[in-house]
């Protein structure tokens, strides 16, 4: 397991101790937009959802240069920055409060201030 996946887990474990495994989407069970708001067709899908909160949290991990010299999915513009603003406007407008990470604020335990 490589650090990024240890974060990842400790906020899956924070998320259930806090809400209840019973309440709190993720993998393998899937927080699809289309499972969550019946009126949506995107799939898109959100890293955790917490089902009776209506809170989304997603953890980026884009945000640095690649292994090629090239931005991030998260900061290069184009088509991948686009679907990451249709996925923040379709949580508005289902009145979902959406929490964003990197890991090294995962790694600094500050989804704790906010969730």
């Amino acid at each position: 397991m490589n650090k990024n996946e240890k974060l990842y887990l400790e906020l899956k474990m924070y998320l259930w101790e806090k809400y209840g495994e019973e309440n709190v989407m993720c993998k393998p069970k899937e927080a699809v937009f289309n499972h969550i708001y019946p009126d949506c067709l995107r799939r898109f899908r959100y890293d955790f959802y917490l089902i009776k909160e209506n809170i989304g949290i997603e953890v980026n991990g884009g945000q640095f240069m690649s292994k090629n010299g090239g931005a991030g999915r998260h900061n290069r513009g184009g088509k991948g920055y686009e679907e990451d603003l249709t996925k923040l406007n379709i949580a508005q407008k289902h009145n979902t409060k959406v929490y964003q990470f990197t890991y090294q604020m995962l790694s600094r335990l500050e989804y704790k201030d906010y969730i």
